[in-house]
């Protein structure tokens, strides 16, 4: 079994985390500021610091944005949909990338409430609901509010 390193993008590498390192070129696509509030959040769920979380400490994610309020039937799920390997632990690059999804302003670099903008522009100009702008829909920008 190789042991990879847990990237700390601002610091090289930090302790061993004993699993491959498959996720390491999905991190590039984040700004610093972003990878640093995802990997705070991971060490504070991360109770023992065995940069890998459990089922049981996983199940504190309802503590996280975007996730209160989740029922324990749908943490279990999420478990088993993050875990990407199915080794019943969800390491920092199966946290990372779940939070990237969770999370797609993060992805575009600007504020949630910046993304969240966007979007409702993109659903107003798309007159015929198809999630597709077409020239005519894009060129009817003046119609947007500011």
């Amino acid at each position: 079994e190789s042991t990879a390193q847990l990237p700390c993008r601002s610091m090289g590498s930090c302790a061993s985390s004993k699993r491959p390192d498959v996720y390491a070129s999905s991190t590039t696509e984040l700004s610093q500021e972003s990878y640093d509030v995802i990997l705070a959040e991971f060490m504070t769920l991360d109770i023992d610091s065995d940069k890998k979380l459990s089922r049981a400490e996983f199940e504190k994610i309802v503590a996280l944005p975007g996730h209160e309020g989740c029922k324990a039937t749908d943490i279990t799920r999420l478990f088993n949909t993050v875990d990407l390997d199915h080794d019943q632990t969800v390491s920092f690059e199966e946290f990372l990338e779940h939070m990237k999804k969770q999370r797609p302003w993060i992805v575009a670099g600007i504020s949630e409430t910046s993304y969240n903008k966007i979007l409702n522009q993109f659903v107003t100009l798309d007159s015929d609901g198809d999630h597709k702008l077409s020239r005519a829909e894009f060129e009817n920008l003046e119609g947007l509010p500011g």
